[in-house]
């Protein structure tokens, strides 16, 4: 008869608690509130230095790391979280705070709703990366929203690059936002690499292959 294993003995992971996990998301957002904050342009006139920052940052992982290897960083632009933090409407001032050197360093975890394979029925597939023909008018709607999150982000890791600055682009393996005719631009750019990272082995309880498109130096060496 097979065996029937717990989480904590296929992973070796001892159980966590709702309560534990509540405690570490509020552990992080206090630490989050105490980063500096960019949402307007006047914003970007009362800081100085150089910073990391996060966009579509969901709960901010990434952002949380940077911060405990002490790296500079910028409150994470995330909507869910607050309204001002809207990367679409915010193009402009993320745009500007790049030209200035300010935002020297991004990782954008672009939502990847549409672009999932494992979406039933499918809005996209490899002969049409942009978006099947004859969609519902709900299903239209999805895929403009994503193609319009690929070029904001393509738009903000090009003017990274044009500035000397550094990029990180994250999305699952099979997602076909990794054949978006914009990001296979990114993959053209000298310099740029991509690195394949499986979740498990970082101790999370699913394997989820997630790769990274990016320019930054030490970004293979961490993982």
């Amino acid at each position: 008869t097979p065996k029937s294993y717990s989480s904590s003995e296929r992973t070796g992971l001892l159980p966590v608690s709702q309560d534990a996990v509540t405690l570490a998301d509020q552990l992080s957002q206090s630490v989050l509130a105490q980063l500096p904050s960019i949402s307007s342009f006047d914003c970007l006139r009362s800081v100085t230095g150089e910073f990391f920052l996060e966009c579509f940052a969901g709960h901010a992982a990434f952002t949380l790391a940077v911060v405990m290897s002490q790296v500079p960083a910028l409150r994470p632009w995330e909507i869910t979280h607050d309204r001002r933090f809207d990367v679409l409407a915010g193009l402009p001032i993320l745009l500007e705070g790049i030209r200035l050197k300010i935002m020297v360093a991004m990782h954008l975890g672009t939502p990847c709703q549409s672009f999932t394979m494992a979406r039933v029925p499918a809005v996209r597939t490899k002969v049409f990366p942009l978006g099947l023909p004859d969609l519902t008018p709900n299903q239209s709607q999805l895929v403009d929203m994503g193609n319009q999150l690929v070029s904001v982000s393509v738009k903000l890791c090009l003017a990274l690059y044009t500035a000397g600055g550094y990029f990180s682009l994250e999305n699952p393996e099979r997602s076909l936002l990794w054949i978006h005719p914009d990001v296979l631009e990114l993959f053209r750019l000298s310099g740029v690499a991509s690195v394949l990272v499986y979740y498990n082995s970082y101790g999370a309880l699913f394997v989820k292959p997630t790769l990274f498109l990016h320019t930054m130096p030490t970004l293979h060496h961490l993982f």
